[in-house]
Formats: C-alpha cells, sequence, structure tokens
C-alpha cells in the first residue's frame, strides 16, 4: 500500500513540475466574457478563451473549426510526441509547436508573440496568428471585449460601403430623424422614448422634442438650437430655459450630430459587420454582432444610463441603407446587458430612421419662446 501511496505521491508532484514552469513563464488568465465574432456572428466554445502576456488565445479546434478548417485528422493533425499541430486549409499549412514561439506558415518560419500552451488539458493556439495566417482580418474591441474575425476581402468591401455612406451623410443640407429607444431592466422597471428631430445644417439649427415614459414618471421635452443658443423646456415647470453658448461649442453641436450616421467608421465596424441579402433592389444591408458605441452612448445620455459598469452580453446591428446614394435609411441595434453596481440584467433596443434628406426645412424659435426663457448658464451641463 505505501508503495502505491508513494506513487501517487510521486504522480502528482511531477504534474506540478510539468505545469508549473507554464504557470510562472507565463501569466494566464480565462476571460469569460471575451466574445469571438467570425463573419458578423459571435460563437460559443466548449472551454473558456484566455490571455496570456496580453494576448487572447482560443482552443485548438474549436476555433479552427469556425475558420473554416475540415475537422480531420488530415487538416488538422496533431503530433502527441513532439506537441505539435500542423494545420491544413486549401494551399495554406501552418506548423505550431506547443511552448514554442517560432511557427511556420507554407515552410516560411514566424515569430509568434504568444507561443502555443496546454491548459487544464487543453491545447490552445495564438488566434491573431492563426486568423491571419488563414488570411483573415483580425480586430480587438476593448470596448465589447470582442475578437471579431472577417474575410480581408469581405472586411474591405463593408470598410468601403461605410466610407461612401459616411462620406454621403456628411454632405446632407437637412433632413428628418425618429429614434425609439425602449429598456427592460426586469422587476416591471422599463423605459420607453422616443424623439423627433429635424437638422438644418446650412443655418446650424436644429429642433427637436423627446418623450420619455418611465415606470414611474412621464416626460415631454421641446429643444430648440438657433443662433448660438440652445432653448429647453423643462418638464416638470413647463418653463423654458435658455443657454447662449460661444461659436466653437456651439459649432461641436453640429460636427458631432451632424454626421446624422452615428457610424464610427472604425476596424470593429467593418470586421463584425456582413452584407446580407435583402428583398428591396435599391436597399443595402448590412448585419452583425457588432458594438456601435456613439449609438449606445447616445441612447444612454438620454435615459440617464451610467455606462462604467456596465458589461455587455450580447448586441447585434442591422443597418439600411439607400443602394443609390448610400444615405442611411435606418439602423436598428438590439443590446443586452449587467449592470455590476447592483447586479441587475437589463435590454435595450435602439432605432433610428431618417427621411426627408435636403428637403426644404424652417426651423423658428417662437416669439413667446425667446422672450420667456430664463438664462441658464449652466443648462447644457445638465442636459
Amino acid at each position: 500500500m505505501k508503495k502505491y501511496i508513494s506513487a501517487g505521491f510521486a504522480f502528482v508532484f511531477v504534474m506540478f513540475c510539468f505545469v508549473l514552469p507554464v504557470s510562472a513563464a507565463n501569466n494566464i488568465t480565462e476571460m469569460p466574457d471575451v466574445k469571438i465574432v467570425i463573419d458578423g456572428q459571435t460563437g460559443t466554445y466548449e472551454n473558456t478563451p484566455i490571455n496570456m502576456n496580453n494576448r487572447t488565445l482560443l482552443p485548438l479546434k474549436g476555433i479552427l473549426v469556425k475558420l473554416g478548417v475540415s475537422d480531420d485528422n488530415e487538416h488538422i493533425a496533431w503530433n502527441g510526441k513532439e506537441k505539435s499541430v500542423t494545420v491544413l486549409k486549401d494551399s495554406t499549412k501552418i506548423y505550431l509547436k506547443i511552448g514554442s514561439e517560432k511557427a511556420s506558415v507554407n515552410g516560411k518560419e514566424i515569430v509568434l508573440d504568444a507561443s502555443p500552451v496546454i491548459y487544464n488539458g487543453r491545447t490552445y493556439i495564438p488566434v491573431n496568428f492563426i486568423a491571419k495566417s488563414l488570411g483573415m482580418k483580425v480586430v480587438w474591441d476593448a470596448s465589447s471585449k470582442s475578437v471579431l474575425i472577417r474575410e480581408q476581402a469581405e472586411f474591405d468591401n463593408v470598410k468601403a460601403i461605410i466610407e461612401k455612406s459616411n462620406a454621403a451623410m456628411d454632405a446632407i443640407k437637412s433632413c428628418k430623424a425618429h429614434a425609439d429607444i425602449n429598456m427592460d431592466a426586469g422587476q416591471g422597471m422599463s423605459i420607453n422614448m422616443n424623439m423627433d428631430m429635424t437638422i438644418d445644417m446650412l443655418l446650424k439649427k436644429i429642433y427637436m422634442n423627446m418623450k420619455m415614459d418611465m415606470s414611474i414618471i412621464s416626460m415631454d421635452m421641446d429643444f430648440y438650437f438657433a443662433d448660438n443658443t440652445m432653448y429647453v423646456k423643462s418638464p416638470l415647470t413647463e418653463e423654458w430655459e435658455k443657454t447662449t453658448m460661444s461659436d466653437s461649442k456651439y459649432a461641436d453641436i453640429f460636427d458631432s450630430s451632424s454626421n446624422v450616421n452615428i457610424l464610427d467608421g472604425s476596424d470593429a465596424l467593418y470586421a463584425g459587420l456582413k452584407k446580407v441579402e435583402s428583398e428591396n433592389p435599391d436597399e443595402i444591408l448590412l448585419e452583425g454582432d457588432v458594438f456601435l458605441g456613439e449609438l449606445l452612448k447616445m441612447a444612454s445620455m438620454t435615459q440617464g444610463t451610467d455606462l462604467s459598469d456596465i458589461v455587455f452580453n450580447k448586441f447585434n446591428v442591422k443597418i439600411s441603407l439607400n443602394k443609390n446614394t448610400y444615405r442611411m435609411n435606418n439602423i436598428i441595434m438590439d443590446v443586452s446587458f449587467s449592470n455590476l453596481s447592483d447586479e441587475t440584467q437589463a435590454e435595450m433596443s435602439i432605432k433610428c430612421a431618417y427621411t426627408d434628406y435636403d428637403a426644404a426645412v424652417d426651423i423658428v424659435v417662437p416669439e413667446d419662446v425667446i422672450n420667456s426663457a430664463v438664462e441658464n448658464p449652466d443648462l447644457a451641463e445638465e442636459i
């Protein structure tokens, strides 16, 4: 019996010595919140992604199969003796070895920024290297904790579409916009808001009406922006307040809202969206599990939501563009998230539609508003 016990202790000691160098040499942490988005869709994995020395590694077979590698021993060949793996996809042959910072692609040696490792009995490989070696574009989006992977050609195609849309939206002279923002925080708590806006870019004027219905209160607010002045009708007193702004601050309002597009033009956006078929021949449809920070920022500001303690669990964006002008028809974003401060779960839907591009608009601040509005120098900050 003592012999068996001694053998058992020896086995544990050997395993400890085997595992210790990996943990000591490499700072490995599990990343259950990290999302892997391939071709616009968030994938699920049996084993959690890990971070080693600030690099993301994924389970060998899980990521390879999702990248289109056939799940068989011919295309994913494991050599247990030398602890190496050979990956074959189309005309690309990749060789990696556990613990080695050297790999090869079609016989050409590559130095890795993170070596493959065995963690919890599973082989993990650096996602950035393997995806790029297979001709993919890889983007890290810190705001949503997402690794986004896309075929380079499709990435370039979406980028060209978004850049054309941004240019078209920057050139508009006027438009109308309608937004619906709905949030369900559970336990009977909900917030519903709709907003109508008319924008005159040439004269730098805006009229906006915002209605908000919460579980315990409802509000109706009117806004005017004209002649370097912002006018706001208080939802509580129904009295008008105003604040006069400097030329630069007033111009900033139109610089930030004039891109009525709210598309940030980032690599994460290009990698997370894919072009999908539309029944409308005059429409371009883009869709994907991508995070639109500017749109969510707008919604959170109008609803008074603090994003500092928010963890985003799921998100999806649908964008409709006019195929002829590349101007935006509408955009929809669905988000689910958790609030770390109070452990609540919530879902939010944001819908924005645009109409009447370059139509004649006549935004006039009523005389009674101009005459009755009380000066409030802190109004801009309060809003």
